[in-house]
């Protein structure tokens, strides 16, 4: 059977993988769209520099940005979950909703939704305090 930990790293696989598809996003992109805003990637392409990005590759930045302020939580949070032994059955739960609503964000960032991004978002912030909640109750009662 799989046990939390190893759910753990498979999510931690998964979020890695958004985040590389997300920086896949960027640079089609930005080759498709010949738009490059670095002088030295314009140059590369034989393109003038450009003053903005096109908006798919904005919106991917944001989505990446938005990623590395919430997956580190709970990259940590989730590892010190499954060596703790908190309830297993959580882990099912907690992990893979996790994964699901940054993907969900994510691709709300990339093709403009709301109020589904905003509740997306929401629904990872829970997550990562149900699962503090464990980690903390657990450290605490010493039998992790």
């Amino acid at each position: 059977p799989m046990t939390p930990l190893s759910l753990w790293a498979l999510s931690a696989v998964a979020l890695f993988l958004l985040q590389f598809a997300l920086a896949g996003v960027q640079g089609l992109g930005r080759t498709r769209s010949r738009v490059f805003v670095r002088p030295e990637d314009a140059a590369w392409f034989g393109v003038p520099a450009a003053q903005a990005e096109v908006p798919i590759v904005d919106r991917a930045q944001r989505a990446i940005v938005n990623n590395l302020e919430n997956v580190p939580h709970f990259l940590a949070l989730g590892l010190a979950y499954a060596l703790l032994g908190c309830w297993p059955t959580g882990a099912w739960i907690y992990f893979p909703l996790f994964v699901l609503s940054r993907i969900g964000h994510n691709l709300c960032q990339l093709f403009p939704t709301q109020p589904l991004r905003n509740r997306l978002y929401l629904l990872g912030i829970a997550l990562l305090l149900a699962i503090s909640g464990h980690v903390v109750v657990q450290a605490l009662s010493g039998t992790g």
